[in-house]
């Protein structure tokens, strides 16, 4: 889904690099047309490091061969925010220190002068991926607060879905703007707000209320980020979105935050039982309750054979169901048309990502 939505918004094929991660040659344009447009992005990277190494000492050596005095000045702050995968003899904290010291000795070697680090607020961040026996690293232009972050959100459902996955499970459905979009259990409303939004092309950057850190990167023309701001994406269409939740606070609260991402107007929102209300709309998205955060596991199993039963009175195109146990799955197996199925990583649970027709 991010592949397919930088090839719509710069006309480029990504290449997808490993999980989670896709690479792509463009310009600087791009690094402001991601960053204030995208809507499954959660940090873009100026990549100037990928390759293999061999040890701690080399991943030093690797990062000291670059010269960074083309993209940091003597008076600037830098910080090195590491993660890790994979089993190794050094932990992510051994790496931010072996790639800071590799920038100001590089630094120091170019300029002679020794560049400040700042862990708090930093004007220059480094991101490093430590993968298995690769190692990739680069310069963030998004900043610590990823992207995923739209800051509409004024009402905080104690379960509530990043909107990166809501607008993914959304594209996986095939919904179109002019068909109807209902999500049965929406509650704070996250997956119809992220439909609105993608519905009328509304720029999720308009929301971000930290900026970005490449306004500190002093090689960019920001210039250009101001002709990308300006220009208008929002697209006049009738939408056909719906949202319901069986608990009268959380659709009191779904429309709060509907209101503050400006998009009450282009979606409908109401208590009801999914078990019970009419479900015959083009693309059905729901984030099932799993038991493990809220309720009981048993619980959840009886009310995905009621969802069921529900489903199977009316007709649909497409459900796309996000199923944290597997037991939707298997109450589904029997009665519903399984099309396709992939797993995420949802914070530290894994995540299945359901398909269905009738």
């Amino acid at each position: 889904i991010a592949a397919a939505e930088i090839h719509e918004l710069l006309g480029r094929r990504p290449k997808i690099i490993g999980k989670g991660r896709i690479e792509w040659h463009g310009h600087e344009k791009d690094l402001f047309i991601v960053n204030y447009l995208a809507r499954s992005i959660h940090r873009v990277i100026l990549l100037l490091i990928d390759q293999n190494f061999h040890d701690l000492r080399n991943i030093y050596s690797i990062f000291c061969s670059i010269n960074y005095s083309s993209y940091i000045s003597a008076n600037q702050t830098f910080a090195v925010r590491t993660k890790r995968i994979g089993d190794h003899s050094f932990t992510s904290i051994d790496v931010s220190r072996e790639v800071g010291q590799a920038i100001i000795d590089s630094f120091m070697k170019e300029k002679k002068r020794r560049l400040k680090v700042d862990l708090e607020n930093p004007d220059v961040i480094f991101r490093v991926y430590v993968v298995e026996d690769r190692v990739m690293g680069g310069i963030d232009t998004t900043g610590d607060e990823s992207l995923h972050r739209r800051n509409y959100r004024v009402y905080q459902h104690p379960a509530a879905l990043k909107p990166t996955i809501a607008y993914c499970v959304i594209r996986l459905s095939g919904w179109r703007p002019d068909e109807s979009l209902m999500d049965p259990m929406c509650g704070g409303g996250t997956i119809p707000i992220e439909a609105a939004l993608y519905g009328r092309n509304i720029p999720p950057g308009r929301f971000r209320k930290h900026g970005y850190s490449f306004k500190k990167l002093k090689f960019l023309d920001l210039r250009t980020f101001e002709e990308v701001v300006k220009e208008r994406y929002e697209r006049e269409s009738v939408l056909k979105i719906f949202g319901c939740d069986i608990s009268e606070k959380h659709v009191s609260g779904a429309i709060k935050n509907a209101k503050s991402a400006g998009v009450t107007k282009y979606l409908r929102l109401f208590v009801g039982d999914a078990c019970r209300i009419p479900l015959n709309y083009d693309r059905i998205v729901v984030n099932i309750p799993y038991g493990i955060r809220m309720g009981s596991i048993r619980g959840t199993r009886r009310l995905y054979r009621k969802f069921i039963d529900n489903l199977l009175r009316y007709e649909w195109k497409k459900l796309v169901v996000l199923d944290g146990t597997g037991n939707f799955l298997l109450e589904a197996k029997e009665r519903l048309k399984l099309e396709d199925s992939r797993e995420i990583m949802y914070g530290s649970l894994r995540t299945y990502v359901l398909g269905f027709k009738q």
